[in-house]
């Protein structure tokens, strides 16, 4: 060396050198088939589909999926948990080190016989990384189903069907509609 230009020197070793690991970045959401914003009937079997995406590092702590039904859906099954682990009507786990990547679950969902109005499901992550899991836009971890309406339609007879009646008798007919689930 340069007795005039001397080097710099570290005193420890590695003591000139910093690292800085990348914290995971986790975005999740959510799919229907039917698709949202299809209406469904009483009855119908819904499949969801939630999506959770790892990248930049393996996750820091388990990332915990928990999706809740409306009120007028029953939980049938989860028909496939891919990597994860999930327990009771719809939390699912993955666990912490899972290496970045794109991980699904699905399950399904019947709408119940008294279902009115709107289905509706949502999935709420959560760990996995320090910052917390986001959806990956507004809306996209939740799904919403408008009910197709059931139309039952009655008649019946004054007098009653069957019985013998005259020429020139008058018959007097009653149709009767009830609509059920939502409106027409």
């Amino acid at each position: 060396g340069d007795p005039d230009n001397p080097q710099p020197v570290c005193t420890t070793p590695g003591g000139c050198q910093t690292t800085h690991p990348l914290n995971p970045v986790v975005t999740v959401s959510k799919a229907s088939n039917p698709a949202s914003g299809v209406a469904v009937s009483a009855g119908q079997t819904i499949t969801y589909t939630v999506t959770a995406v790892v990248s930049n590092a393996a996750l820091t702590s388990p990332l915990v999926l928990t999706d809740t039904l409306s009120g007028n859906q029953t939980f049938g099954t989860v028909t496939n948990p891919g990597s994860f682990s999930c327990t009771g009507t719809v939390q699912c786990t993955l666990p912490t080190g899972t290496a970045p990547g794109t991980y699904t679950v699905e399950y399904t969902a019947t709408v119940n016989a008294n279902a009115t109005g709107t289905v509706g499901n949502n999935v709420v992550p959560t760990g996995g990384t320090p910052g917390g899991p986001t959806c990956t836009a507004p809306g996209a971890c939740e799904t919403s189903h408008p009910l197709k309406p059931s139309v039952t339609l009655n008649k019946s007879a004054n007098p009653t069907s069957g019985t013998a009646v005259t020429v020139g008798q008058t018959i007097t007919y009653t149709v009767t509609a009830v609509v059920s689930n939502a409106a027409l």
